[in-house]
């Protein structure tokens, strides 16, 4: 197994702001540097940076998931659910974007996971066998 140290991550941080320097609205660039302070610790960086990156890219579903993630991380469900709520205007089939709003709105809440299950159901999602992953997480038949 490859083990990352702190010298890795000073490395991207470095390739991540070059490729800015030669194209500043790299999209990907912005979400490396987001990623990288994330998995740093850095959790106020990294929104700066998601939230950069949304501006610039509104509907890059990367940042949308990732900066939804790390608001439930960091127990802020209802900024999750709002931006969870975005991520599925821009992507209705996919699965992720409903399990992660019924996250945030708490367990009681099961009508984005019954939405999924349909839409899986019909096909409109990547990955038909959430099926069953849905119907592990809610009482539906």
């Amino acid at each position: 197994m490859y083990e990352v140290n702190l010298s890795d991550y000073q490395v991207a941080i470095e390739l991540y702001k070059h490729a800015l320097e030669l194209k500043p609205d790299d999209e990907d660039a912005h979400l490396g540097l987001a990623n990288v302070a994330y998995a740093t610790g850095e959790t106020e960086e990294a929104l700066s940076y998601y939230h950069k990156t949304i501006k610039m890219h509104p509907t890059s579903y990367n940042a949308l998931y990732n900066l939804a993630y790390v608001y439930l991380e960091i127990d802020q469900p209802e900024k999750a659910a709002e931006i969870f709520m975005e991520l599925i205007k821009y992507y209705p089939y996919y699965e992720s974007g409903h399990i992660g709003l019924s996250r945030a709105l708490g367990a009681q809440d099961t009508i984005y996971l019954s939405q999924a299950i349909a839409a899986a159901q019909s096909g409109q999602f990547r990955w038909i066998n959430m099926i069953n992953f849905l119907r592990s997480r809610i009482d539906i038949k």
